[in-house]
C-alpha cells in the first residue's frame, strides 16, 4: 500500500521525530523493508532489516548516513517471529540519538551491546526525502498499523501506546 510521508523536522533543530509500528514476522532473514523513502539520491528516511535479524534505521539528509540498529538476540525487547510486536524508533535531535523501544522495553544492548541506544551524525540536517512510498514492499510478514510522529516520543509515551494500542492487534 502506498502512502505519504509527512514532512520530518530539521535534525538540527533539536527536535527529531518517532515511526511506532506494529509487525508480525515470519522470518528476520536480511534485505526485508517496511518502508524505504529514500529518493534517488538516497536522502531520506528507510526502516529495513540487517543481516543480523535486527531492525536497522537508516537515515541520510543526501550527504551523510547514519544508522542503528534494535538490540539482537533473544532477550526480553527483541524481535522474534509469529508474535505481534510494538516497534518504535526514536530520533531525538536534541542529544542526536537513536533510540528502539520493543514491546514495551526499552533496547539497553543485551549481551551484544554494551548500552542500546545510538548516537547520528550531528551534521545530519533534513532527512526528507520521497513523500510517496510503498509499505512493506518486501516483507515476510504483515504490518498491522505505522504511525510517524514529528516529534521524538518520551519512552514512557511508546510504553502506554504499546500497552493501549488497538484491540486484537497484540493478542
Amino acid at each position: 500500500a502506498k502512502f505519504e510521508m509527512p514532512r520530518l523536522p530539521a535534525l538540527n533543530s533539536g527536535s527529531g521525530f518517532t515511526i511506532e509500528t506494529w509487525v508480525r514476522m515470519k522470518e528476520l532473514s536480511p534485505g526485508q523493508v517496511i518502508f524505504d523513502a529514500r529518493d534517488g539520491g538516497g536522502k531520506g528516511v528507510a526502516l529495513t532489516f540487517s543481516d543480523r535479524f535486527t531492525l536497522r534505521l537508516t537515515l541520510s539528509d543526501g550527504e551523510r548516513t547514519s544508522t542503528w540498529e534494535s538490540d539482537p538476540g533473544t532477550h526480553p525487547g527483541s524481535l522474534r517471529v509469529n508474535a505481534w510486536q510494538h516497534v518504535a524508533v526514536i530520533v531525538d535531535g536534541g542529544p542526536k540519538m537513536i533510540i528502539f523501544v520493543v514491546d514495551g522495553v526499552l533496547n539497553d544492548g543485551g549481551a551484544a551491546r554494551q548500552y542500546g541506544w545510538g548516537r547520528f551524525d550531528p551534521a545530519l540536517l533534513d532527512v526528507n526525502g520521497k513523500r510517496q512510498t510503498t509499505l512493506a514492499p518486501a516483507l515476510w510478514g504483515q504490518v498491522g498499523a505505522l504511525r510517524i510522529y514529528d516529534r521524538p516520543l518520551r519512552v514512557a509515551e511508546v510504553v502506554g501506546n504499546f500497552r493501549h494500542d488497538a484491540p486484537g492487534i497484540n493478542s
